[in-house]
């Protein structure tokens, strides 16, 4: 991306479809969302969130990311434990997907992909 002096920092959906693509790479070919939720954040959208996760994580077609993870103990008891043992979910120990520097970081987000390659980031 070249900047100038006047550059504007990247949109979060843009931040965040890069950063899905380098850590994920060829592993996108087995999914046709990818849907990241943050811990804590908007309380609404968190539990908007959760009940979709219940809802779908039997859908193996559906990446859950689970990042900015306060209580892992508090997790597993919303989430259920064997839940969050599945393969689909990725639970982001480092905050890798917790774009710090993004407002929008505290809503659920989720990517449509297609082919490999993300189409489109937005909220959930």
């Amino acid at each position: 991306m070249a900047c100038f002096s006047s550059c504007q920092q990247q949109d979060y959906y843009s931040a965040m479809a890069e950063k899905i693509e380098e850590q994920m790479g060829d592993e996108l070919e087995k999914y046709d969302n990818i849907v990241i939720f943050p811990g804590s954040g908007c309380t609404g959208c968190i539990t908007e969130a959760e009940n979709f996760f219940s809802t779908n994580i039997h859908n193996e077609r559906i990446k859950f990311i689970l990042t900015f993870i306060t209580s892992r103990k508090g997790m597993a008891m919303r989430l259920g434990k064997e839940n969050i043992a599945k393969e689909n979910v990725l639970i982001d120990d480092k905050n890798i997907f917790y774009l710090v520097n993004h407002k929008e970081k505290i809503y659920p987000t989720v990517a449509f992909i297609e082919n490999g390659k993300i189409t489109k980031v937005q909220r959930l």
